[in-house]
């Protein structure tokens, strides 16, 4: 159970792009298959420096979808059930994804760079 737990924000960030990408209406989406790259890699190799890159672009990416959030928002002149819904389904996802990527920065930051071995001083 303990091996599922530490990959819950991949995970979710696998699904969360796979969703984007059915949503966008397009099949050739390089954004979404760069996404997808980095967080395979992320998987497979494990490497300290992409985990701390990636989960720093996360959170840029959400904090600019979250100003557009606001913009768009600031369209609705009145408030109605649409503009409710807008902004209550838009921070519920845009919170979630900024909490995981927040745990993927702690755990990449926390992480011991294990491809660099110590190296003892000659004495």
């Amino acid at each position: 159970m303990k091996l599922y737990l530490k990959f819950i924000p991949e995970s979710y960030f696998i699904l969360s792009v796979l969703y984007y990408w059915m949503m966008a209406g397009s099949l050739f989406n390089p954004f979404a298959m760069a996404l997808l790259l980095g967080i395979a890699l992320l998987l497979i190799f494990r490497n300290k420096a992409l985990g701390l890159l990636l989960a720093i672009l996360l959170i840029l990416i959400n904090l600019f979808l979250f100003a557009a959030l606001m913009a768009e928002y600031r369209e609705f002149h009145e408030p109605s059930p649409a503009s409710r819904d807008l902004i209550l389904y838009g921070s519920i996802y845009l919170g979630l994804n900024l909490l995981m990527a927040l745990i993927l920065l702690a755990k990449y930051a926390l992480m011991e760079n294990p491809s660099r071995p110590v190296r003892q001083r000659a004495a």
